[in-house]
């Protein structure tokens, strides 16, 4: 499942991924699986429903690298705020009805 993440992650990135960051985004990648699997209560067995919302998490965090803590950023005459990234895949996997019960 993670090298399956990792892999995919790496393609769809393109240009924005910098070889030599293969640590970072293994690093990223435990994390997100780690928190969703505690938001959804699945594990390593039943967490593939999980693989799109955690690929999409770990893709915005390695895009965002640099400017944690930043609500917004403000360059050139344009503006961006920044989502909560692992607050925005807790609400995905509750929209999509991913959760297990205890």
């Amino acid at each position: 499942m993670k090298e399956l993440i990792i892999k995919s992650a790496i393609r769809q990135l393109g240009p924005f991924f910098k070889k030599g960051d293969e640590i970072i985004i293994d690093e990223i990648t435990d994390d997100m699986i780690t928190i969703a699997f505690s938001y959804s209560n699945r594990t390593i067995e039943n967490g593939s429903p999980l693989i799109p919302i955690i690929k999409k998490a770990v893709i915005s965090t390695y895009k965002l690298r640099g400017s944690e803590g930043l609500k917004s950023l403000s360059q050139s005459g344009k503006s961006m705020s920044f989502d909560n990234i692992e607050e925005k895949m807790r609400q995905d996997i509750l929209k999509s009805r991913l959760r297990l019960l205890k």
